[in-house]
């Protein structure tokens, strides 16, 4: 099911054809991850996707303002805020849309080859959802517009789908490495606390479970 709205006050969208997308599948610097389809819509006021059937490529959405949602199996429904980065695995039955009240903007793209389910190993720890910082969507857009601007005035270059390709990796990489750091930056929080909690009862014995309950985290 699809239904979309001509009220989106500003929407890009650019898809592959099918000639090209069989030049990227076959040449050895781009068919391990690839470009299918790239696009923007801001303020999608009645925004909604629905596959039954999921994708035959891995989609990737970040939502820049506004809010919306995306529902996959087992009807997880993931709500999208402002500075939210979400994934859809390829094969997965989901839908999307965008919030009635308050329309998401959104930056979204679609990617397939030999190496996708390689990188969504690496996403699979964060749960389909990540949140940005104000200057990691700086980064991030950057990128998105390199990629789109390239495709959508030199697609006819394999030189310029090269570095097209490379681009959407090196975005995915960074994506991944700010989730990462978020990680890294929780754990050493809960290491601290057990640190100063443990220097506080030196007089006294600490079990596990009291450290547990201190830090609020399972043991």
């Amino acid at each position: 099911m699809n239904k979309k709205s001509d009220e989106y006050e500003r929407k890009k969208v650019y898809v592959l054809p099918p000639y090209m997308l069989n030049k990227l599948k076959t040449n050895p610097l781009t068919k391990n991850l690839y470009i299918t389809d790239i696009g923007c819509f801001s303020h999608a006021r009645h925004h909604f996707r629905e596959r039954t059937h999921g994708c035959d490529s891995h989609i990737f959405i970040y939502c820049a303002s506004g809010k919306g949602w995306i529902r996959t199996k087992d009807n997880l429904t993931i709500v999208l805020k402002e500075r939210s980065f979400a994934y859809i695995p390829r094969d997965m039955p989901h839908a999307y849309g965008a919030d009635d009240e308050d329309p998401w903007t959104i930056y979204w793209f679609h990617l397939q080859g030999d190496q996708m389910d390689d990188f969504m190993a690496l996403f699979e720890p964060f749960k389909m959802y990540i949140s940005m910082a104000a200057s990691d969507e700086i980064k991030l857009l950057e990128l998105f517009h390199q990629c789109y601007d390239l495709l959508l005035n030199k697609s006819y270059s394999m030189i310029h789908l090269v570095q097209v390709s490379q681009t959407i990796r090196y975005l995915l990489s960074f994506v991944v490495s700010v989730a990462s750091r978020k990680e890294d930056s929780i754990y050493q929080s809960h290491v601290d606390k057990v640190t100063r909690y443990m220097g506080e009862q030196l007089e006294s014995t600490v079990s596990l479970d009291e450290l547990s309950r201190h830090v609020q985290v399972s043991k």
